[in-house]
């Protein structure tokens, strides 16, 4: 049998390679797949003979809690087709959504069982080296100078046109925006010994990759967290619980406001430029209405429009020449599940699996899902992370991770559990 550390460095390189090949590098870009096929020999290198039958239960159960949404979904849109032929066109989209979740979950469960508390680490460790590899590429692609120039002001550099600049190369948009819940996990969650070599490099992942929403994001997680932290048991509860609420809330408020394209005076106001995301959701603003009778078009269906139209004489009508994604899950959500189906979607997410989390792992479970979805919920607002591969593998390891922790199930077999943050 493959000794531990062994494995580690096999997944931590495999990992890294799987994160470089599913983005974008000056123009060149691997088929989908061929990340698919790296993640698969993250499971087949990581085979254990024996695993407690706790162990596999509970994984089942948290697979099952993060699937079941998916399932519905698909479900919906298959119904939807029997009424309405356009869900039709979306069905395949929303079988491979489903598939890939499902695949996700099962990697991520397979990593922490595997190496139950340094679990965050090979993954944090992977995202630096596939980051170090990016950086040995930028360096024959352009040299130092180009690259010293781009770090001197990423956000500048992705307003500027240029063949051989930093953003084609260090620019990691999925890996910009995964490596926040590692930040977030380790700043306010990870017991023991610090490593702030690894994060200090995950710091500069996100400065160099400058998602200002993600960025955005860590700020505002790190200060809730460290508020709650600081709290009697009690009393983070009651606080958690009504920002899950109010999460709700502000799900509905923001689709209104993108709806009815207030946004754009509101954000006029505040300074922001939404000048690629106005254009990318006027793209889609014809196919659906603010409206307590709107069903949606299918789960799947704005990557599905977005994807076919991408590049060609339509997107550029549409001042949306590239971006084959809608960049804002919230909204993203209402168009295809409709008024009623995103609803359930929010209050599932938002009230319902904290509360099985709660139940079944206790109050730690709770509480790391609840920072995880404090920062992938901003990140929504305008990103398309969740269809993001690596984002979610990261969410589902940090969170997986989190319940067994809390629950204390893997203890005999090495992996010592602090009930610190429990809230009960």
């Amino acid at each position: 049998m493959i000794r531990l550390q062994t494995k580690k460095t096999i997944t931590i390189i495999i990992i890294s390679i799987a994160i470089l090949v599913g983005e974008t590098i000056n123009g060149i870009k691997l088929p989908w797949y061929v990340t698919w096929i790296m993640l698969m020999l993250v499971v087949i290198s990581q085979v254990r003979y024996k695993v407690q039958e706790e162990t596999w239960n509970s994984l089942k159960t948290i697979i099952f809690i993060f699937i079941s949404p998916y399932i519905l979904a698909l479900l919906f849109t298959i119904c939807g087709g029997i009424w309405n032929d356009s869900f039709l066109y979306t069905m395949p989209r929303a079988f491979s959504l489903t598939i890939q979740q499902a695949l996700i979950l099962f990697i991520a469960g397979i990593m922490v069982i595997t190496f139950e508390d340094d679990c965050v680490n090979v993954l944090a460790d992977a995202m630096i080296l596939s980051y170090i590899i990016s950086i040995v590429i930028a360096i024959f692609g352009m040299g130092f100078q180009e690259i010293f120039r781009y770090l001197k002001n990423p956000y500048y550099w992705q307003f500027i046109n240029l063949e051989k600049h930093g953003i084609n190369y260090l620019e990691r948009h999925d890996l910009g925006a995964a490596v926040g819940l590692v930040i977030v996990y380790q700043f306010l969650l990870s017991e023991g010994k610090k490593n702030y070599f690894q994060m200090g490099f995950l710091a500069f992942i996100a400065y160099a990759c400058y998602k200002r929403i993600e960025l955005f994001g860590v700020c505002v997680t790190i200060l809730v967290g460290l508020m709650i932290l600081k709290k009697k048991n009690k009393s983070n509860e009651y606080i958690i619980n009504t920002i899950f609420l109010l999460a709700m809330v502000f799900c509905w408020i923001y689709i209104y406001l993108v709806g009815s394209k207030k946004i754009y005076i509101l954000a006029s106001a505040l300074g922001i430029s939404m000048r690629e995301r106005k254009n990318l959701f006027n793209s889609v603003s014809g196919f659906y209405k603010l409206s307590l009778t709107y069903f949606g078009r299918g789960f799947g269906f704005t990557e599905k429009y977005l994807g076919s139209i991408a590049g060609s004489k339509t997107a550029y009508k549409l001042g949306n020449l590239w971006m084959g994604q809608m960049h804002n899950d919230i909204m993203r959500l209402y168009i295809e599940l409709g008024m009623w189906g995103s609803f359930l979607w929010f209050l599932y997410f938002l009230r319902v699996v904290p509360e099985k989390l709660n139940k079944r792992f206790g109050g730690g479970a709770k509480l790391c899902y609840f920072l995880m979805m404090v920062y992938s919920y901003i990140s929504y607002t305008m990103d398309n992370t969740l269809d993001y591969t690596i984002f979610q593998l990261s969410l589902y390891i940090i969170v997986i991770f989190g319940c067994f922790k809390s629950k204390m199930i893997n203890q005999d077999a090495g992996c010592l559990i602090n009930e610190k943050h429990n809230l009960n």
